[in-house]
């Protein structure tokens, strides 16, 4: 659908560590301890700040593909 070609096209273009980390978040439902271990952030407060900003920033993206 087209709502989906846009999110792709929006998180391709977020690069990386923003699109893994939502990436591990939503599709594979990793809780946030283990995407900490997984990226190598401290820890899950600070998965959970990075998670927030690459949130919002998906959703300016996705805002200027309407």
């Amino acid at each position: 659908t087209e709502e989906a070609e846009a999110i792709s096209t929006a998180l391709n273009a977020l690069g990386d560590p923003c699109r893994q980390l939502l990436l591990l978040y939503y599709w594979e439902e990793l809780s946030m301890d283990e995407i900490a271990m997984r990226m190598g952030f401290a820890n899950a407060d600070t998965v959970k700040s990075k998670k927030y900003q690459c949130k919002k920033t998906l959703e300016r993206m996705l805002k200027g593909f309407e």
